[in-house]
């Protein structure tokens, strides 16, 4: 309870501080704002107030009213000029201080969004790692605190820490796969034939296809090329497969279409297996979410690393699904 406590302390003071840091940066980036526009109203003040007193200065040396002199009228002039520009100046300055303030927070707003989800992800990953960690140790402890454990209890032992392992492994993988994947933007991009793609990652998955005894089926397969990285699109396309194989039932069905207009090439993958429930639908693509039920296996990350490479191939995607009919995964991606 005590950690709990200080972990909910931690995060509240990383929070604050995360916020503070970009509210002085906002302030910051507004007084340089203002700091432009002060400078530029000054200069152009003292110019339009050197030029028009010169013009006065330069008019004809007759009086005005009968009674007023020239320079009497030229200082009276140059009061209310003063008067006029610096209060339609500190005007102008304070408008441009709230809109600036506006500004900074608006040109501020993806940075800060960007740095929270970071934030975050480390967070969450750094959960996600320490738990299998803690289990692992806890069966270490239990374990040497037996001083002569039998072969069963050292076997137990060992078996759960390798299944623990496996996990860590696997999350790692995705891990990588995720920052490999928000990096694809950054290969030389190259154009490959999509359908062909698509036959060996079928060919990849029919094993795993035929232990589950669903069948992995293909409507039609239309040639297209597209520009991009060749390896994240098969991790798209593996991480979309297995998934939905995994939640089919045996004897179930995985079909698989490509088809394509002049622009865009269309991947559709349907299965008849368990749907997603409504309640995960809106968060099925944000990082380590594993559903309702928390008995669900996986790392959480495979969806997400799925949308991250189809946003960087410029593509979209959509799912559909109803509880305990199916899913429907349409991706786009633009051909060349």
């Amino acid at each position: 309870m005590m950690k709990a406590l200080l972990s909910r302390q931690l995060g509240e003071s990383a929070t604050g501080s995360h916020r503070n840091l970009f509210f002085k940066a906002r302030l910051k980036l507004t007084a340089l704002y203002v700091l432009i526009i002060a400078i530029i109203v000054c200069g152009f003040s003292l110019f339009l107030y050197h030029t028009i007193i010169g013009n006065f200065a330069d008019a004809s040396e007759e009086d005005f009213a009968g009674n007023i002199s020239r320079q009497h009228f030229v200082e009276s002039a140059s009061d209310s000029l003063q008067h006029t520009l610096v209060a339609s100046d500190l005007t102008i300055i304070l408008i441009a201080a709230i809109v600036s303030y506006l500004l900074a927070g608006k040109t501020l707003r993806p940075v800060e969004e960007s740095h929270e989800a970071q934030r975050t992800f480390a967070a969450q990953a750094s959960h996600e790692l320490r738990t299998p960690l803690t289990i692992i140790r806890n069966d270490i402890e239990v374990l040497l605190r037996n001083v002569q454990p039998s072969s069963g209890q050292m076997r137990t032992t060992l078996v759960s820490n390798l299944e623990e392992v496996k996990g860590m492994t696997a999350m790692v993988e995705d891990l990588l796969a995720l920052a490999r994947s928000e990096q694809a933007s950054e290969k030389v991009a190259e154009p490959f034939a999509l359908e062909n793609v698509i036959r060996k990652v079928l060919d990849k998955m029919q094993p795993f296809a035929a232990e589950k005894g669903v069948t992995l089926a293909v409507e039609k397969l239309m040639a297209g090329v597209v520009q991009g990285n060749e390896d994240a699109i098969t991790r798209m396309l593996v991480n979309i497969i297995q998934n939905s194989l995994e939640h089919t039932e045996t004897g179930e069905v995985v079909t698989i279409n490509l088809l394509h207009n002049d622009s865009f090439g269309k991947i559709t993958i349907v299965d008849t297996g368990k749907g997603i429930d409504p309640r995960d639908m809106p968060h099925i693509f944000t990082p380590f979410y594993k559903g309702i039920k928390t008995s669900q296996q996986g790392t959480g990350l495979g969806l997400a690393i799925v949308k991250t490479i189809v946003e960087q191939h410029n593509g979209t995607i959509t799912v559909q699904s109803e509880k305990e009919k199916g899913t429907r995964v349409v991706i786009t991606l633009p051909l060349v």
